[in-house]
């Protein structure tokens, strides 16, 4: 497992859930379990939610929870390598990389605007895990370095005249 393959499905599980308004709600209700002091709930602190609406904020909150849940059912295993990278991949995601999501985001509706966000991190993460795959994608930076050396050494084998 790598941990740009864990985000990545995170990124797919978060996007899904706040793309269906009856998972969303479903989660929220699931994680809150009727508990009435529901504040606590709310991730304020930690995914930098602060200026959102307390309705939202729950409903985020619960959807990051709902999210890394699912993800981390996928990659479960007994091998403790595997789960230390499982519970670091799950810390930078809460503490590093929600909290950027939510940065700068308009607090009167968060939703759409963090959407866009997450699509844009998925094809950013597509898009290295293609370059990563393709063994020529450094050919064409090489082959410059090769004809610029080319060209200096034959420039250099040249007599003076």
């Amino acid at each position: 497992m790598k941990s740009k393959q864990f985000i990545t499905i995170f990124y797919q599980k978060l996007l899904a859930i706040l793309n269906n308004q009856k998972q969303l709600q479903d989660t929220q209700i699931y994680f809150q379990q009727e508990d009435r002091n529901n504040e606590r709930y709310f991730c304020r602190a930690t995914f930098g939610l602060y200026g959102w609406n307390p309705e939202d904020a729950s409903k985020f909150s619960a959807a990051v929870a709902e999210a890394l849940r699912e993800t981390t059912l996928l990659f479960f295993t007994t091998d403790d390598a595997k789960l230390r990278l499982i519970q670091d991949c799950s810390e930078t995601i809460k503490t590093k990389l929600i909290p950027q999501l939510t940065l700068n985001l308009n607090h009167q509706n968060p939703f759409e605007e963090l959407k866009q966000k997450i699509e844009k991190e998925l094809k950013q993460l597509s898009q290295e895990e293609l370059s990563f795959k393709n063994p020529y994608v450094l050919f064409a930076s090489v082959s410059a370095v090769a004809v610029v050396a080319t060209a200096v050494a034959w420039n250099l084998a040249q007599p003076n005249p």
